[in-house]
C-alpha cells in the first residue's frame, strides 16, 4: 500500500507543515493542486497520486478525506473505495449524502476496513 497526502495548500505550506508535524516518512508522496492542476473536487489530486505512485488501476484507488468535496473529488477519480472520516470537517450525514462508500470515525479505522495489520514497524 502506498500513502499520498493531497491538500489544498501550497506546496511551501505542506511542507512546513509536514516537517513541523514530522510526517514526512508517514507517506510516499505529498500533491497540492499545483503540482497536478486543480484542487478538489476536481479528481486531478487522487488521479495524480495514482500516476505519481505507478498505480495501474482506478479501481484499486482507495481515497479517504473529512469533507464533502473529498468526496467528490474520490468519486469523480473513478476510485473504487471512497471513504469519509468525521474526525474532521463534515457529518457523517453529510458525507454519506455526498456518496461516501463507507463513513469511518476515524482514520483508525482504516487498515481494519482495508484488511490490512498494521505492524509495530509500519508508518
Amino acid at each position: 500500500i502506498k500513502v499520498a497526502l493531497t491538500t489544498g495548500f501550497s506546496p511551501e505550506t505542506r511542507d512546513e507543515l509536514l516537517d513541523a508535524l514530522q510526517w514526512r516518512s508517514l507517506v510516499d508522496l505529498a500533491l497540492s493542486p499545483s503540482d497536478v492542476g486543480r484542487g478538489r473536487p476536481y479528481p486531478d489530486l487522487a488521479l495524480g497520486a495514482l500516476l505519481k505512485l505507478g498505480g495501474t488501476r482506478v479501481s484499486r484507488l482507495v481515497t479517504v478525506g473529512d469533507t464533502v468535496a473529498d468526496v467528490e473529488s474520490g468519486l469523480a477519480a473513478g476510485a473504487g473505495l471512497v471513504v469519509g472520516v468525521t474526525s474532521g470537517a463534515h457529518s457523517h450525514s453529510a458525507l454519506r449524502a455526498a456518496g461516501a462508500h463507507v463513513v469511518l470515525a476515524s482514520i483508525a479505522e482504516l487498515p481494519n476496513l482495508l484488511g490490512v495489520k498494521p505492524t509495530p514497524s509500519d508508518r
